[in-house]
């Protein structure tokens, strides 16, 4: 979820709130990335999604499970790899709610 924040004074207080769902406590290590694909049992939607296709890497899930997708690619007869768009529909086929 990206928040606002609205502009700041020197010497302002920024209290953050650094809650996870699912409840990541006691996780040891985590990892970033993006776009988020999948928000809401919807597909999202970007202005300039590049259409091609690349090895891809994706993590989602729903209220039962946590799906890791690993896409492999650059192998144009054998495996050519997802766009962001086709990635996001296996993840709502897979049935994950969140990116």
């Amino acid at each position: 979820m990206l928040a606002s924040v609205p502009p700041l004074k020197a010497g302002a207080t920024v209290r953050l709130i650094l809650e996870t769902i699912p409840d990541l406590s006691g996780v040891e290590v985590a990892i970033g990335g993006g776009p988020a694909l999948v928000k809401d049992s919807k597909l999202m939607s970007w202005k300039d999604w590049l259409n091609m296709r690349h090895p891809r890497t994706a993590l989602g899930w729903n209220q039962q499970h946590i799906f890791l997708i690993e896409v492999d690619g650059r192998q144009i007869d054998v495996s050519p790899g997802m766009t962001f768009r086709e990635l996001a529909e296996y993840l709502l086929k897979l049935g994950c709610e969140q990116p």
